[in-house]
């Protein structure tokens, strides 16, 4: 369907001679090898018991082989490490390293910060002296 429908978008000449022509043509390939795949299944299902099916299974042994070539299909994963796209993300995450350490010295001080205000909120506003909050709750 992928295929079908870049034809149809692109047109036949930029889809077979344009410059994702290698790429268009795996993609045609392995298009067409699924399809034979599904066919080889079908009919080999149909067959049933009897000498016709031992001829069908040796005849979808390569056709089976093939499923291999869906794994090239992963390589045109390759295509993105020369998008602009790509680029910024790393630039992104290149800057997010570098700032790590800063992020790590903030939030050492805001905890310390923190703590402070709690040792001062604790002695302002806690229990007056000789009060016991834990055991005089009057369970």
């Amino acid at each position: 369907a992928e295929a079908a429908f870049k034809v149809y978008m692109h047109g036949l000449r930029e889809y077979v001679a344009g410059p994702a022509k290698v790429w268009n043509c795996v993609d045609a390939l392995v298009t067409i090898s699924s399809s034979l795949e599904l066919v080889f299944s079908i009919l080999y299902c149909l067959a049933g018991d009897g000498g016709s099916m031992s001829k069908l299974a040796s005849f979808a042994r390569p056709i089976v082989l093939l499923r291999t070539i869906r794994i090239i299909r992963v390589l045109r994963l390759a295509k993105l490490l020369y998008s602009p796209l790509l680029r910024d993300l790393a630039n992104m995450l290149v800057g997010f390293v570098i700032g790590v350490p800063s992020l790590f010295w903030v939030l050492a001080v805001f905890c310390c910060v923190l703590y402070l205000l709690a040792l001062v909120f604790r002695l302002l506003l806690g229990p007056a002296p000789g009060q016991d909050l834990i055991f005089g709750a009057g369970c």
